[in-house]
């Protein structure tokens, strides 16, 4: 899963990461490496935490491109904290980046898990 997780991050993180003027090349790589290992753990924490309802709504419908879904609010919260904390990013650029991936890439795992 992770594996696909990486190379949706890689597709996806193009026009979020890659094109995003405020965010400097040398660090492209780096934060979405950040938003794979982000999202990834906040799937983890949400089973922890007995969220599997959260994450069973979004296999309803197409829930998981709905940024008002819990689930997606809750992973984009989380990236956007992350990538503010570890890149200096301002919580603006942070939060268009986790806005622009976060329900794209849970969009496209959701439609291969179905």
């Amino acid at each position: 899963m992770f594996e696909q997780l990486t190379q949706l991050v890689q597709q996806f993180g193009n026009d979020a990461v890659v094109r995003n003027d405020a965010i400097p090349n040398e660090q492209n790589e780096a934060v979405m490496n950040e938003a794979s290992s982000s999202i990834l753990s906040g799937l983890q924490k949400m089973v922890s935490e007995g969220g599997v309802e959260q994450l069973a709504g979004l296999f309803n419908g197409n829930n998981a491109t709905n940024t008002s879904n819990p689930a997606v609010q809750q992973l984009t919260e989380q990236l956007t904290g992350n990538l503010g904390s570890k890149f200096g990013l301002s919580n603006e650029v942070a939060s268009g980046v986790a806005a622009g991936m976060i329900p794209k890439i849970l969009g496209s795992l959701i439609g291969k898990a179905k």
